[in-house]
Order: C-alpha cells, then sequence, then structure tokens
C-alpha cells in the first residue's frame, strides 16, 4: 500500500500551492498596474485586463488619435511626435501581454516545464526595460520643453510600477521552481530589473 502523506507533507504542500497561487495573482496585478499607469499617459486607450487569464489574445492597439497626459495638463496630437510614441505605447502594451501570457504558462506547467521557461521570462524582462526606456524617451522627446519635468516625473512613477511587476514575476518562478533548478553567478556587467547593482548570471534552469 502506498504510504500515507504525513501532517508535514500535506503542510508542506497547502504552503507551496498558496504560495503558488498569491505569486501568480500578485504578478497579474502588477503587470495591470503597469498597463493602467501607462494608459493614463497616452489617453484615451483601450486597456484590456492584464491578467493570466488573457492567455494568447492581443491587447487592443493605441489608436492615431490620442494626447499625452502628464500632471495635470492634456498635450493634443498636433503637439508631439504621435507616430513613435503611439509606437512605443503599442510595444510596451505588447510586452505586457507576452508578459501576462508567461505568467499563465508558467503556472499551469509542471515544475520542470516552469524552469525550462526562466531563459524566456528573463529575456521578457529585458524586453520590458527596453520597451520602458524607449517609452520614455519617445514621450520625453515628443512633449514641449515646459512639460519635461512633468513627463520625467509621470515615467518615473511607470518605472516603480515595473520594478514591482518584475519583482512579482520572479516571484512567480520561484514559486513554480524548486531550488535545485536555479543558479545564478558570473557577471555580466549590467543593471536588470530585479536585482541591486550589476547583475552576476549563468542561468541554468534544468
Amino acid at each position: 500500500m502506498p504510504e500515507e502523506p504525513s501532517r508535514a507533507d500535506e503542510w508542506a504542500e497547502s504552503i507551496q500551492n498558496t504560495y503558488q497561487n498569491r505569486a501568480t495573482a500578485s504578478t497579474g496585478d502588477a503587470l495591470q498596474d503597469v498597463a493602467d499607469a501607462v494608459g493614463d499617459v497616452v489617453t484615451p486607450v483601450q486597456r484590456p485586463e492584464w491578467g493570466p487569464e488573457l492567455g494568447g489574445e492581443r491587447p487592443p492597439e493605441l489608436s492615431a488619435e490620442f494626447a499625452i497626459r502628464v500632471g495635470a495638463e492634456a498635450t493634443p496630437s498636433t503637439e508631439f511626435d504621435v507616430e513613435s510614441v503611439r509606437t512605443a505605447a503599442n510595444e510596451l502594451f505588447e510586452t505586457l501581454q507576452l508578459l501576462a501570457t508567461g505568467v499563465d504558462a508558467i503556472s499551469a506547467a509542471g515544475d520542470a516545464a516552469a524552469a525550462d521557461a526562466g531563459s524566456a521570462l528573463f529575456d521578457g524582462i529585458r524586453l520590458l526595460q527596453l520597451d520602458v526606456d524607449r517609452f520614455e524617451q519617445t514621450v520625453v522627446d515628443s512633449l514641449p520643453e515646459r512639460l519635461a519635468t512633468a513627463a520625467k516625473s509621470t515615467v518615473d512613477r511607470i518605472k516603480d510600477k515595473v520594478k514591482r511587476a518584475v519583482g512579482s514575476l520572479w516571484n512567480t518562478l520561484f514559486a513554480h521552481t524548486t531550488l535545485d533548478n536555479w543558479q545564478v553567478s558570473g557577471g555580466i556587467g549590467t543593471t536588470l530589473p530585479g536585482f541591486t547593482g550589476n547583475v552576476t548570471l549563468a542561468l541554468t534552469f534544468d
């Protein structure tokens, strides 16, 4: 007869399941916060629910008719480079969607498959950082000089939300993989959201 699980085993499984569920939910909320913050800057824009339940659906694109809002002032499209900002915003929305889809895939995967997704998550986080930097540059460069300070402050708030989202993304991956799936070491001389200072890296996910 198979051995009955001990109370300790049941407790450990309960803790793990709770951690996985809360990490996944927290990540969906964090990605939603980033999307909402970006949508508050480029208005009006259709904003979907950005949780993992979206699966493979693509988010609606930002239309050509929108304004940039920083602080209390909305700048009409006649006063900035519409296409550059539109492209940057759409790419950022698309990356958020890709990450939300990844969270869904990781949470549904077994331990080994979740570990295999780790390298893709790393790429996704780097992509998110690139998109946020591009969005910042295009918004700040597009607006009249009088709004540059307000624009920088607005984007800084978005970047703070991105940092929280990145931490949640790592938490989701950690929650769905065992410690022996992971190795992080070796220098690449760059910074990465979710880590302090220069990152040392040698990722082993299997």
